[in-house]
C-alpha cells in the first residue's frame, strides 16, 4: 500500500490527503492510525493531536470541516517534529507546563482527568486501538444529513434494512503504567507504583517497608 503524507516532510501533499479525509467515511480517529493517509502518528500522537485540535476521535472525516482538518494537520506536524527534534514524544506545550506544572507529561492519553476543564477522559476502542478525548472539550459535532433526492429513493423491505455496527461506548480511563512516556509518581494509584516507590512513601510515612508488592500496596492504603 501507498504511504501516506508524513508530517515530518516538507513535500507532503496537504490537499491529497484533504481530499481524502473530506471524501472518508471513517473517523478521523481512525484516519489518523491508517499509514496510508497520516504516515506517522501512533497511538499517543492520535489522542494529544486530536485534543489539541478539539475535535472528537469519532467525527467522520467527510463532516470535518477544512479549518477543523488544517488544524489536525498543524498539531501533527509540530508534535511530530518536535518529538524527532527532541527524540522523545513530548506534547505538552512549555505554555501549559508553566500553567499546569510540570507533572503533566500530556493532555489525555492514560490520563483520567482534563487538565483544562477537570473533566473525566473517556477511552474506547477504535479498531483495536485505545482511544482517549475529553468529552466536554471535544464534543461530537451532530451533522445534519442530506436528505435523499426522491428520484433515487427506492423503498425497500424491512428485513433487507441493514443494522448498524454498534460504536463503542465510552467508559472512563483506566490508567496504566506507560512504558512510553514517563509519568510522575504523584497521582497515580498504588497498585501503579513501583516497590521502589512504595517503599519511598511507606518510609516517608514512617511505616514498614518490608514485603511484597502486594503488601505494600495493601499497607499504603490502609485506613
Amino acid at each position: 500500500a501507498t504511504l501516506g503524507e508524513d508530517p515530518l516532510r516538507d513535500d507532503a501533499d496537504v490537499e491529497r490527503l484533504w481530499k481524502k479525509v473530506s471524501r472518508s467515511k471513517k473517523s478521523i480517529g481512525a484516519l489518523i492510525m491508517d499509514q496510508s493517509c497520516f504516515c506517522g502518528p501512533g497511538n499517543i500522537y492520535r489522542a494529544e493531536i486530536l485534543f489539541k485540535a478539539r475535535i472528537h476521535p469519532d467525527q467522520l472525516g467527510k463532516d470535518l470541516s477544512r479549518a477543523e482538518f488544517d488544524k489536525v494537520w498543524r498539531h501533527s506536524v509540530e508534535l511530530l517534529q518536535r518529538g524527532f527534534r527532541e527524540g522523545s514524544i513530548l506534547t505538552v506545550d512549555p505554555a501549559d507546563d508553566a500553567r499546569y506544572g510540570p507533572d503533566l507529561r500530556r493532555y489525555v492519553y492514560n490520563k483520567s482527568r482534563c487538565p483544562i476543564c477537570r473533566g473525566p477522559v473517556m477511552s474506547w476502542d477504535i479498531q483495536t486501538r485505545t482511544a482517549y478525548a475529553c468529552l466536554a472539550c471535544q464534543p461530537l459535532r451532530a451533522v445534519q444529513e442530506a436528505p435523499p433526492s426522491p428520484k433515487k429513493t427506492k423503498k425497500r423491505p424491512a428485513a433487507s434494512t441493514p443494522t448498524k455496527s454498534k460504536k463503542a461506548k465510552p467508559t472512563p480511563v483506566k490508567r496504566f503504567r506507560s512504558h512510553c512516556v514517563e509519568d510522575a509518581a504523584e497521582g497515580m494509584s498504588p497498585e501503579m507504583l513501583t516497590v521502589k516507590e512504595l517503599k519511598a512513601k511507606l518510609k516517608a510515612h514512617g511505616a514498614p517497608t518490608d514485603g511484597l508488592k502486594s503488601v505494600l500496596v495493601a499497607r499504603l492504603t490502609a485506613p
